[in-house]
């Protein structure tokens, strides 16, 4: 029987991992990969760990591996390798076992959009949800990556380029606080780009979609913002925004019943835009029907 301790590489770090060598910049394999930067440097990072290697010598903005990396890369060539016909066969069989798929949604999806979907195909004989998984876009992509998802719904900036994918759902990112909270810092609703650095926010954590592009937009307005907590879930951010403890990035699906009621406020910051597209991802070349039909009445709900 194999160690169970010693089962602890993850290809999809691996992948990440190579795909840094290929092209010199953890960034660049970040984008490759449809994760952000902190995500892939954590992967590279929980890698090094696990193998207890140094695997990339940094050099202003490119990397390279390191010596030791170096003589274990083609093992990791053939891991990949051996990973991507595991996962073909895998789907071949799932194909003839009939028209079932497997889904992973992340978290704003799963709790405000997905109970609406899942009703709309509830009683339906021609599309059958196997299984659902709930994680942040990362995981969800990783799931979809391995192909232990067939179908994934993410939101976040951009749409990995090595899967397919079709845009299901147009969604605004807000900041919401309490008054007592903006009281307190000596803030208005409405903020210019220099108080940025004056602000607590809450957020959620690395590898989520809703922190990608609250990221990638606040960057363009100012050099730093202070991160009072990094949260997993829309409800914990909700729960410590109603404490008065910061302010919250947090989709508008999620707290229209707290602006409604006065609960939380509006907070806008001049310059700052965070809408941003919903996807359901997949493997290229999907042919089950099954997962397509769904995929067609989540656009008519939603449009």
């Amino acid at each position: 029987m194999a160690n169970v301790e010693k089962m602890k590489v993850d290809p999809f770090s691996i992948a990440i991992f190579l795909s840094v060598v290929e092209e010199g910049s953890i960034t660049k394999a970040a984008i490759r990969h449809g994760i952000s930067q902190p995500a892939a440097s954590l992967r590279i990072r929980e890698l090094e760990e696990t193998l207890a290697l140094h695997l990339l010598d940094r050099n202003g903005p490119t990397v390279a591996p390191t010596k030791e990396a170096s003589l274990i890369i083609d093992q990791m060539r053939k891991v990949i390798a051996t990973n991507d016909e595991l996962l073909s066969l895998s789907n071949r069989i799932k194909s003839q076992r009939g028209s079932g798929f497997t889904l992973a949604v992340s978290m704003t999806i799963a709790e405000y959009l997905l109970p609406i979907w899942l009703s709309e195909v509830s009683g339906r004989t021609d599309i059958k949800i196997e299984n659902v998984e709930i994680g942040n876009s990362t995981f969800v992509i990783d799931r979809v990556d391995r192909g232990v998802s067939d179908i994934g719904l993410i939101e976040g900036a951009t749409s990995p380029p090595h899967l397919g994918s079709t845009e299901i759902y147009h969604d605004q990112l807000v900041l919401v606080a309490t008054s007592k909270h903006l009281t307190a810092k000596g803030l208005s609703q409405n903020l210019h780009s220099d108080e940025i650095p004056n602000c607590d926010f809450i957020l959620r954590e690395n590898g989520s979609g809703t922190r990608d592009v609250f990221e990638i937009e606040i960057a363009k307005l100012s050099q730093s913002h202070h991160l009072l907590l990094s949260l997993p879930s829309t409800t914990a951010i909700k729960g410590a925004v109603a404490r008065s403890m910061g302010i919250g990035v947090i989709s508008r699906l999620a707290v229209l019943d707290e602006l409604a009621t006065g609960q939380f406020v509006e907070v806008s910051i001049k310059g700052l835009e965070m809408s941003r597209t919903l996807r359901a991802v997949y493997k290229p070349n999907v042919r089950n029907p099954s997962l397509k039909k769904f995929i067609q009445i989540i656009m008519k709900t939603t449009h």
